[in-house]
């Protein structure tokens, strides 16, 4: 029986949603107008993507109008475990060493509702510098950063989680 090298069905529809996401920029570059993925934390108006970066975000790389460049890691029906805690640390990482200038995780629809709004809403808050509170998650990912001794405050700042989402009609 021959083997599928190739990743079936599965990686498919990951691959189709990074696909998805990607047209996302590209129209964002093409209107000059921001993602607002990173609201509140530069303007992210893309103006270059690359994919298959290998860099930190290894899905899609962007060069916002300012210069700052962005890593992105996509993934589709995430859930919390190793390729979660594994995303978030090498985003975290390039932040923390300044080879990136922000990290954003986009996450599906039908990844963990923990993800696209605990974590994600962690996030936001611990940026702001409120701690109160947290969810179980966002409070070992803190964990888990400080571990690794990064710069708790800086990746903060600098990363977020968004779910992007793809309606029939047409990409939102």
């Amino acid at each position: 029986m021959k083997k599928n090298v190739s990743g079936g069905s599965a990686a498919a529809g990951g691959m189709n949603f990074q696909a998805c996401v990607t047209a996302i920029v590209a129209v964002h570059i093409a209107r000059g107008i921001p993602l607002e993925w990173l609201n509140g934390v530069v303007e992210d108006i893309p103006v270059s993507v690359a994919v298959e970066t290998g860099g930190a975000g290894d899905d899609i790389r962007l060069t916002y109008k300012d210069h700052s460049v962005a890593e992105i890691q996509v993934k589709k029906g995430l859930s919390k475990g190793k390729e979660l805690w594994d995303s978030l640390i090498s985003l975290a990482a390039a932040i923390n060493s300044d080879s990136n200038s922000y990290g954003v995780l986009v996450v599906c629809p039908n990844s963990s509702g923990t993800i696209r709004n605990h974590l994600a809403n962690d996030i936001k808050r611990m940026a702001g510098g409120c701690e109160d509170d947290l969810k179980d998650i966002g409070k070992e990912l803190r964990s888990i950063l400080a571990k690794k001794s990064l710069n708790i405050d800086k990746v903060y700042a600098r990363l977020r989680i968004v779910t992007g989402v793809i309606k029939s009609v047409g990409i939102l």
